[in-house]
Formats: structure tokens, C-alpha cells, sequence
């Protein structure tokens, strides 16, 4: 747009920045005489022309001109400025078989009297067989027999096996009518060989009666068919008649107890094999985050599985309070039989609870294994050291939304600088009544952040001022599915010293600072959010109403020399009267100005000239160039004024620009505002002014000029 200078460029037409529109070609027309004056022209100034609406220029509903500059992104944080999730390490599960549970079983064994006696002596054997059936006194007993019975055990879930641990719990039942005083029980594995397991010892069983004892099994191999002997028996005579019975009997009851195998050869049976819980680290690069809930975009979990274990062996792996589109994600279920395995789990969708360990309710995303062996009802070969080992390493995590409280991190605000090249023109006292900078946001992640703004103003001259504004917390959305939230705040005169900002004017507005995660405790940051592709933008708008009280308001501008003909290497030529006039014969130039005044401004005009270097060597002034209209208490024009004023150029003025080049004219332009300052006034788009231009020549002596 337009060098600011416009706005008054009523009162400034007759300078430089107004040269082209004055005639002075028409001085080529006249007659001179000793003194004349000549109209130089009428012009009407409306306010709405003068400073047109566009892009920085706006008009309010009542007319108030705003000025206004406005930068939609001064600073901007994608989602990895606040959190950001580092590679995950890979893990490892190690999970051995141990050891087998073996089902109890029991065996009895029924042997008759009978049939012991085909192993007593020959006596014995006699006498038992003349007395049987009869009431007489049954004979003495004494027998060392090391002849092995076969006990009806036969078990299919084994064929042998090391044991770790159990027993072997065995009860000898006297079914004879005499008390036996002496037992001993050798029982034996009886294949692939016969093999001593353990012995026992009974004594003092008397009729009908029966004793228990028990052989510890760990560290014994125990085989699926089981033989005893008895190597000592001893019973008594009875004191009185009995009925001999050669049916009648004793009982072997053999029962296993908590057996736990480490090796041999077993049915598997279904078991569940040392579950593992793993916990994976989830931490951003913030320590002070706390993550509960991360949900994924996108996501593999590799995973490498290797069995040595000779059975089917069924995987789930669990991930506790996970969910997908709002129900449990379901186990991954992965067979491996004596082999090894590998693929991935795409986690695509899931939503990870980081908060399953009560310890640390956060950070940690449990993973659950549970190997589970699958009995094919087949012996297998054993060992308690086979194992199932997985391996998960992650590949490809690209969250999709992050919750918790995350943190308190801090985010610089690069500088950025912003031209203010409408203000380039005003040199001191701009002193607007109500000027504003409008920070704002549009932000859609659901973290209270506050904002801590450094902004500087330069003017053209190298000076200086801070905001010196409070911080503020940009609104955000409350929750996931809110999308984005718009925020303004307001620095102006109250919290700010942005009119001291306003008034160097500045040439450029710098802006820096740094964005912190709130750490005010005000918010609740245990409900924290990020998604993927949130991010936060911050910009500006900088509204000054036309609206000011001042008594030092400068304009300023520099043009060539408006009086002579400005050559290019800088040097004075002819007088703006042509060449055959003579400026020396010049006693005095008046520009003469009447202005019928629509705006409440007062101003005085000083016109500086300056070589082409920009070195002054002489000035003119004139106090009181324009008379300010007069306002109404809210500063707005109810009446216009009329004034007459005179900017005199001395022949002694003119021969000095001659003499010293003086081929640039500086012009400032002081204002004030209505009753010298002390009033508020206001510029609206529908005032108006006339203003009436003459000029009035003096000569010192009267010639005409040549033709």
C-alpha cells in the first residue's frame, strides 16, 4: 500500500510528496510585475480517499479507522514437539517345561495263603495244608522268600521316569487269623530291568489289621509296571485253636503321591508352562511424562519363537486392557511343535493400557505369554530344561493418539520478525489510545500450555521497547474427538506497555519466547492428549483504532528540491520559474494555504534543506500550519475550522540552496491533537477538508522575462 504519509496527505500537498500535483507551469503564462499572487489550485481531501480500505486499512462499524497488521503463523508445534515415543528395545521370553505333574495311582495286590505256601519250607508247607479247613492251632510262620510278585500295576501315561519329587505310599493288610510280628517289603521297577526302588519295614500286624509306610521317590526313576518281594516273614503260632483257611490272605496296596517328574518318557499332558509377564518401557523423551493410554496408528510387534520341547506347544500372547474400536483386543495364538517360528502381530488400531502395573501405574505396557503344552496322548521323550523362547522386537509404531499427563516440557519460540513498513514514516509521538495485539491459536492437543511471549519493537532509528505482557495459556480441546480449539488473547494497555511499543513507532516487531507444558497445578493433567497429526499455530493481529492523544506526533519524508530543476549528479539547476529567471531577483515566495479543517489535528511545518548528502544547511518553519476542527468528548469532529497560514521562502533562502546545492528538502510535519494535546481524538473514514492553495512572489527588481 501507500507510504503511510497519506493519511495526511492533506496537509502536506504543497511539499514534495505534492509536487506533481501543483500547476507552476502556470507562472510560464504570466506577465511579471514588482508583486503578484497566482491561485495554484482547490483541492477536496476525503478521508475515505485518502486511507482506502484494504489489507492493513480496515473501518470498524462506526467509520474508526483501524490500522492493522496481521502474520497467521508466528510459531507452530507439530505433536513431536511436546512428546515423542524413542524406539523400543526388543525383549525376550525364556520359559522352560520343569517339571511334569504325574497323576496319583493306586494297585493292590491279594495274595493267599496258599499261595505262600508254595514258597514256605516243606514243614510249613505240611502242616498249613493237614490243618486247613480244621480249628486247631495255626503253626508258626517263618520265611525268607525273595521271589518277586507282580503288582497289577500298569500305567499308559508313562514308561520311565526321573522323579523329582514324591512318594510312594504302601499298606500291608493282615487278613491271616495270627498276629505277623515281621514284614520287610522290597518293591522294584520291573522294566526295561528289574531295579530295587526301595524296602520297608512292618511289624506287630495283628488279624484284621494293617500298618502304612512310604519309600521317597525324588531322585528315583519310577517305570509303568512295579514288583515286590518279601524277604522276611515272620508270624507267630496262635495260643489257641483257629480256623485254618488256606483263602484266606494278606494285601499289598501300593498309592503314588505328588509325583513330579524332570525327565523319561511321559504323556504330556495339557499344561501350562511358566506364563510370563513382560513389561515394555514406553517413555517419551520428557522423563517427567506419565503415558496411561497409547493408542496406534500403525504398528508391528516380530516375533521369533523356538521350542525344544517335543509337543505341540499353543502361544497366547496378552496384551491386559488392551482394546480395539472399544472391545479387548484378542490373544495371538501361536502353535510351535519342536521347531521354530517367526511373524509379526500388527497392532494397527489397538489402544495400549500403560497402566496394568500397580507399582507404577504408567509407562509400562504389559505382555503376557502363556505357552500352553498340548497332549497328543503319545509318549514323548522329556526334560525339564526343554524350553520356548520368544523373542519381540517393534517395527513401524506410529501412534495415532497419546494420553496422560505428559510432562512439563519446555519449547523455545524461534524469533521471527515482522516489517512494519506502514510506520516507516512517523518518527515520534504516536501515541494511539487503544491499540491491541491479538495472539491467536488454533490448537488440537488436549495439554494446557502456557505461552510465554518476548516481543520487541525497533524503530527505524535502532530504539527499542519490550511488551513486557504476562503469559497465557492456549484453550484446548477436552477431549480426543473435540478437534481443534481457537483462542484469542488480548496483550493492550492494561496488562501490557504495548502503546509505549506502538508510539517508537516500530519498524519491525520481533517475536520469541517459549511454550511450557503447564506446571501451574491449575489444569488436571492426568487427562492429557495428543493425536496424530495435532499440532498447535500461533499468530497475530495487531488492531491500532485510529485513535490518539498527542502533542509530539511526527511525520516525515525527503524529496528533491520541489523550487529547482534537481540535475542527476545531485547539483541545483534552473529556478522553477524557467531558465531565464533569475532567483536572486526574488525577494520572497509565499505559499499561501487556506484549509477548511474536518480533523482535529493542530500542526506545525518545518521544511529542512539539505545537500545531496543529506547534510542540512538551512529551514523554514511555520508554527501552527493547520488549526485542528473540534471534537465532541468522545473525539469525534462536530465542527470544522478555517485557517489561513503562510510558508514564506526568502530570496536569501533561495540564493543558499543555489549556492550550496541544496537539492533535497526534509519535511516534518508536528501534530497535535485538539486543545494542544490533552483530548483523545479519533479519525473516522468520513471526514472531510478543502483546501485552497495560492502563491504570492515578490521581486526585487521588476524585469520581464524573456520570451
Amino acid at each position: 500500500m501507500n507510504k503511510f504519509l497519506l493519511i495526511l496527505g492533506s496537509f502536506l500537498l504543497l511539499l514534495g510528496a505534492c509536487k506533481k500535483d501543483l500547476n507552476f507551469n502556470k507562472f510560464d503564462e504570466l506577465t511579471l510585475s514588482p508583486e503578484y499572487a497566482i491561485p495554484l489550485a482547490i483541492i477536496d481531501l476525503e478521508m475515505n480517499d485518502l486511507l482506502k480500505e484494504d489489507s492493513n486499512i480496515v473501518y470498524d462499524n462506526t467509520g474508526l479507522i483501524h490500522f492493522t497488521f496481521k502474520e497467521d503463523t508466528i510459531a507452530s508445534f507439530p505433536v513431536d514437539s511436546f512428546v515423542k515415543l524413542p524406539e523400543l528395545t526388543p525383549i525376550t521370553s525364556n520359559s522352560t517345561l520343569g517339571v511334569l505333574d504325574i497323576d496319583n495311582t493306586f494297585t493292590s495286590d491279594v495274595t493267599s495263603l496258599g499261595d505262600m505256601a508254595t514258597n514256605f519250607n516243606a514243614p510249613t508247607k505240611a502242616a498249613l495244608n493237614s490243618a486247613n479247613g480244621t480249628v486247631t492251632i495255626f503253626p508258626a510262620i517263618t520265611d525268607n522268600n525273595n521271589t518277586v510278585t507282580i503288582l497289577p500295576y500298569s500305567n499308559s501315561t508313562f514308561s520311565n521316569i526321573n522323579l523329582s519329587q514324591g512318594f510312594l505310599v504302601l499298606e500291608f493288610r493282615n487278613r491271616l487269623p495270627v498276629t505277623i510280628d515281621v514284614v520287610r517289603l522290597n518293591l522294584f521297577n520291573m522294566i526295561p530291568f528289574q531295579s530295587l526302588i526301595g524296602q520297608v519295614l512292618f511289624t506287630n500286624i495283628p488279624p484284621g489289621g494293617g500298618k502304612k509306610d512310604s519309600i521317597n521317590l525324588a531322585g528315583s526313576t519310577l517305570s509303568s509296571s512295579l514288583g515286590y518281594s518279601l524277604p522276611q516273614f515272620r508270624s507267630f503260632a496262635s495260643q489257641a485253636p483257629v480256623l485254618v483257611n488256606l483263602n484266606d490272605s494278606i494285601i499289598v496296596d501300593a498309592t503314588t503321591s505328588n509325583l513330579k517328574c524332570a525327565s523319561g518318557f511321559a504323556v504330556f499332558p495339557n499344561t501350562e508352562i511358566n506364563a510370563q509377564t513382560l513389561d515394555i518401557d514406553i517413555k517419551a523423551d520428557d522423563p517427567t511424562a506419565q503415558i496411561k493410554f497409547a493408542t496406534f496408528n500403525s504398528g508391528l510387534i516380530n516375533y521369533k519363537l523356538s521350542s525344544t520341547i517335543k509337543e505341540k506347544l499353543s502361544l497366547k500372547i496378552l496384551f491386559p486392557g488392551a482394546t480395539k474400536n472399544g472391545t479387548p483386543f484378542p490373544p495371538i495364538e501361536i502353535d510351535v511343535n519342536n521347531e521354530s517360528k517367526s511373524g509379526a502381530i500388527d497392532i494397527s488400531g489397538m489402544k495400549m493400557d500403560l497402566t496394568q502395573d500397580i507399582s507404577q501405574p504408567y509407562n509400562k505396557l504389559k505382555v503376557l505369554v502363556k505357552p500352553t503344552l498340548v497332549s497328543s496322548g503319545q509318549l514323548k521323550l522329556f526334560d525339564s530344561s526343554d524350553y520356548v523362547n520368544a523373542e519381540f522386537s517393534f517395527d513401524n509404531f506410529q501412534f495415532e493418539a497419546i494420553e496422560g499427563n505428559l510432562g512439563k516440557k519446555t519449547i523455545p519460540i524461534d524469533a521471527s520478525d515482522i516489517k512494519l513498513d506502514m510506520l516507516e514514516d512517523f518518527n515520534t509521538g504516536f501515541n494511539l489510545d487503544d491499540p491491541k495485539l491479538k495472539i491467536n491459536t488454533n490448537n488440537s492437543m488436549g495439554i494446557p500450555i502456557t505461552v510465554s511471549l518476548d516481543v520487541n519493537g525497533v524503530s527505524g532509528s535502532g530504539a527499542t521497547q519490550k511488551l513486557n505482557g504476562p503469559p497465557f495459556t492456549i484453550p484446548y480441546p477436552t477431549s480426543l474427538n473435540q478437534g481443534s480449539v481457537n483462542g484469542t488473547f488480548v496483550y493492550d494497555k492494561t496488562n501490557s506497555d504495548l502503546p509505549k511499543l506502538v508510539s517508537l513507532p516500530p519498524k519491525q516487531v520481533t517475536f520469541a519466547g517459549v511454550a511450557q507444558l503447564d506446571t501451574s497445578g491449575n489444569f488436571n493433567r492426568n487427562n492429557d492428549f495428543i493425536k496424530r497429526g495435532s499440532s498447535i499455530t500461533v499468530g497475530f493481529e495487531m488492531d491500532l483504532p485510529f485513535s490518539l492523544k498527542t502533542n509530539d506526533f511526527t511525520l516525515s519524508d525527503t524529496s528533491d528540491n520541489p523550487f529547482f530543476e534537481v540535475r542527476p549528479d545531485g547539483t541545483l539547476g534552473n529556478f522553477l520559474l524557467g531558465k531565464d529567471f533569475d532567483s536572486n531577483n526574488v525577494e520572497f515566495i509565499d505559499l499561501i494555504v487556506k484549509m477548511d479543517n474536518g480533523i482535529p489535528f493542530d500542526g506545525s511545518l518545518y521544511m529542512f534543506f539539505a545537500d545531496k548528502d543529506g547534510i542540512i544547511k538551512d529551514s523554514v518553519s511555520t508554527p501552527r500550519f493547520i488549526q485542528a476542527a473540534i471534537p465532541d468528548a468522545n473525539g469525534k469532529t462536530i465542527k470544522n475550522t478555517v485557517s489561513v497560514n503562510t510558508v514564506r521562502l526568502t530570496g536569501q533562502n533561495l540564493a543558499a540552496m543555489q549556492r550550496s546545492n541544496l537539492s533535497k528538502m526534509i519535511f516534518k510535519f508536528q501534530i497535535s491533537t485538539y486543545a494542544n494535546g490533552s483530548q483523545i481524538v479519533k479519525i473516522y473514514s468520513d471526514y472531510k477538508s478543502k483546501i485552497g492553495l495560492s502563491a504570492k512572489i515578490k521581486l526585487k527588481n521588476y524585469q520581464p522575462l524573456k520570451k
